[in-house]
């Protein structure tokens, strides 16, 4: 056996089974790597989609808003302010049926409380919002203070983004 060992051909043979573990390490190390990579780029485009989302929907009842506040506010025909109001309904049921999915999948995707928190702001700030829309359809307040509140909500929509997107990045530089 000892002869065999150390025989060209014993030696061509033990090499080769140390190069074959030899790469077999490294492909399972690259194996990994890529798989490590590819797992984050996914949790990345996921948390981008969310964002996403969640500006589209919160655009659109904020638009909304500002338009049935808008139709009340000009004075404008029945016709005209039923559609704005029409409007206003659909986007406004659209936001409060979703919104708890969206709160769901923050918790999932951005495990960092002070998102949750920002998006927890926009989701208070709808309801006021909502409220004050009401006011102004019955002629109880006036415009000037929807639109504020409208206005606030915008603001913290663009604080959540910059948060949202800060954490994100952070991600992606993991």
């Amino acid at each position: 056996m000892v002869a065999f060992l150390n025989s060209s051909l014993g030696v061509l043979l033990i090499g080769s089974l140390i190069g074959a573990a030899g790469l077999f390490t490294w492909q399972r190390q690259d194996w990994l790597f890529k798989e490590k990579y590819y797992r984050s780029q996914v949790i990345v485009d996921r948390r981008l989609n969310l964002v996403e989302q969640i500006n589209r929907d919160t655009g659109r009842f904020v638009a909304a808003a500002n338009d049935l506040i808008s139709a009340y506010s000009k004075q404008l025909t029945s016709e005209q302010t039923k559609e704005a109001v029409q409007a206003y309904n659909k986007q406004e049921a659209e936001w409060f049926g979703g919104y708890g999915s969206e709160q769901a999948l923050l918790a999932f995707y951005f495990p960092e409380k002070d998102v949750r928190d920002s998006f927890g702001a926009i989701v208070d700030t709808s309801e006021e919002l909502d409220r004050q829309a009401y006011y102004v359809s019955t002629g109880a307040k006036n415009a000037s203070q929807a639109a504020e509140v409208s206005q606030k909500m915008r603001t913290e929509l663009e604080a959540f983004n910059r948060l949202a997107l800060q954490r994100v990045l952070s991600l992606d530089k993991k």
